[in-house]
């Protein structure tokens, strides 16, 4: 919320894919597949603490990497806006 607050457009949590996606339901592939497709659309990945410990986020990061994305740290990322 305090991303989209300082003017960033189209921020994406794949948290919130509960509410549109019936996650319940689907494969821990299939989530990924559609966490990279809306990453690939992004120019950059955010990365709360911890994210090392989630395998999900290590894709991520991957796929970030790979597709030359700004891969920044949430703290890092709220001091800038802050600033």
């Amino acid at each position: 919320m305090e991303l989209a607050a300082a003017g960033y457009t189209n921020v994406v949590n794949p948290a919130e894919l509960d509410g549109v996606l019936p996650v319940e339901q689907m494969e821990w592939d299939e989530i990924m597949t559609v966490c990279i497709d809306l990453l690939a659309g992004c120019d950059a990945l955010i990365l709360m603490d911890g994210w090392e410990q989630s395998r999900g986020c290590n894709r991520e990061v991957g796929y970030a990497q790979g597709a030359d994305l700004i891969v920044v740290p949430l703290d890092e990322m709220l001091r800038r806006v802050r600033e």
